[in-house]
Order: structure tokens, then C-alpha cells, then sequence
């Protein structure tokens, strides 16, 4: 399993890698997403459950073995509704639970949420291994 998380983060890499004026990167979790599914196929899985409150959603995310059934990492996410979707909470704490999980580059928050966050962020690499 760690050399299919260490695959994953090398291809998530040649996606890009994005770094803030305080020195942390991250990658796009799109690209997490992607390459998760591509190198694990259904070996595991993504479960999430969506909670809706008045002014916003909590999202929770775990990565599930299937042989014997268990939970490998958890990822959470809060989104206020004037900030975003469900759609958006959950892709988030996806993005977390991935994470948690080992894929990164070195900080668990990605391109994307910084991105919501106004923090920004510029392209180090492409193609970099």
C-alpha cells in the first residue's frame, strides 16, 4: 500500500506543486482524487455522509478497505452555505481524509480550499518529480 500512496503523490506532483508566501505546498485535490482512483481502482473506497445545519454543512469522509471491511483514514469538512455547496464540503473533506491518508505534499489543505480561503498560491513545478 505505501508504494502505491507514494505513486499516487509522485503523479500528483507532475500535476503541480503550489506553495504560499509561508513557505507551505500542497497539491490540487482534484488531482488526489484522480490518481487515488486510477492506482487503487476498487481496491478501496470513498464513503461520505453530507450533514446540513441552517448555515452550513458538515461533511464527513472515510477511506475504506474492503478485505477485511475497515476505515483507513477520516477527513471532515465544514462549509459555511454562503461560501459553498455540499458538493463543495464534501469534495473537501475528501480531500482531507486523502490526506490523513498519505497523500500530500506536505501540508493536508489543498489548492483548491486555499484557493476559497483567498490565500494565494503559486505553481512551483510541473512536470517535477
Amino acid at each position: 500500500m505505501r508504494d502505491k500512496i507514494k505513486k499516487i503523490n509522485e503523479l500528483c506532483r507532475k500535476d503541480g506543486i503550489y506553495k504560499n508566501d509561508k513557505g507551505q505546498s500542497t497539491v490540487s485535490l482534484w488531482s488526489k482524487i484522480k490518481y487515488f482512483r486510477q492506482v487503487f481502482g476498487d481496491e478501496l473506497g470513498i464513503d461520505t455522509s453530507v450533514m446540513e445545519y441552517e448555515d452550513y454543512y458538515i461533511c464527513k469522509c472515510k477511506i475504506l478497505a474492503y478485505d477485511p471491511e475497515r476505515v483507513l483514514a477520516t477527513g471532515h469538512h465544514k462549509t459555511f452555505k454562503k461560501q459553498g455547496s455540499y458538493q463543495l464540503c464534501e469534495t473537501f473533506a475528501i480531500s482531507r481524509a486523502l490526506s490523513f491518508f498519505g497523500i500530500l505534499e506536505s501540508d493536508i489543505t489543498s489548492l483548491e480550499e486555499y484557493n476559497m480561503l483567498g490565500i494565494p498560491m503559486t505553481r512551483e513545478t510541473k512536470g517535477a518529480v
